[in-house]
């Protein structure tokens, strides 16, 4: 999984421009051209401007992501390359995220060792990958430096587990990802649920695969991937 989720960008905003512009949006992602009302209406308000991409990013709407984050100056370039991968230019995504990943990897030789921060930088240019199916043997090296330098982080276990997917490998791919469901802190994380189903669904193993796909609802019952795994079953 991606380290930060991109509704944790989203932060405390209160006020009627909030409860107008950002609700609707959480309560199904029917009413996504509100936001751009809203943001028209309040352009003062940086917080809810920055936050309508990832907002639409985490309903699956990328390619309304990708239409607001061209309108910024300057894009979060984690937002913008998944965007590109999902939804527009993958050539162009995927080497965005491996540049984001070697300006990592030059900071680390700067430092001569592997900072956090990096860590997470490599864990992140390594999913974005993975999801998007793309560049998968240089997204599994990325994803396995950031997981021996913090190989009790959840999100990096379960981005190596999800590469592992996407190659193809389920005993691989099953081992990383209940271990990452197991380490989880704080509050638990739909995607990580939802990849374990998919795990699950890929080795011929339904009762689990359902029982994942439920807890992933449970936690976000929009997930857009959850809610079409579970039309499986």
């Amino acid at each position: 999984a991606v380290a930060q989720s991109w509704l944790d960008l989203l932060g405390a905003q209160g006020g009627e421009v909030q409860s107008a512009g950002l609700q609707p949006l959480l309560d199904g992602g029917r009413e996504v051209g509100r936001q751009e009302r809203v943001v028209e209406l309040a352009p003062q308000e940086a917080t809810i401007a920055s936050s309508a991409p990832a907002l639409c990013i985490s309903l699956g709407l990328y390619a309304k992501g990708l239409e607001l984050l061209k309108r910024q100056a300057a894009p979060d370039p984690w937002l913008l390359t998944q965007c590109l991968l999902k939804a527009g230019d993958r050539r162009e995504g995927a080497e965005m995220a491996l540049a984001l990943a070697r300006a990592a990897r030059q900071r680390m030789q700067k430092s001569g060792g592997i900072s956090v921060a990096a860590a997470m930088e490599l864990n992140n240019a390594g999913y974005v990958l993975a999801d998007a199916s793309v560049n998968l043997e240089e997204a599994k090296g990325l994803l396995e430096i950031a997981t021996e330098a913090l190989p009790l982080d959840a999100n990096c276990i379960d981005s190596l587990g999800w590469v592992y997917y996407r190659l193809g490998e389920m005993k691989k791919a099953t081992f990383y990802l209940e271990r990452a469901v197991r380490l989880q802190v704080g509050p638990r994380q739909p995607d990580l649920y939802y990849h374990l189903g998919a795990a699950y669904a890929a080795q011929g193993r339904p009762a689990r695969a359902r029982s994942m796909l439920r807890t992933a609802l449970s936690l976000d019952p929009h997930h857009p991937d959850a809610q079409q795994a579970a039309e499986q079953f």
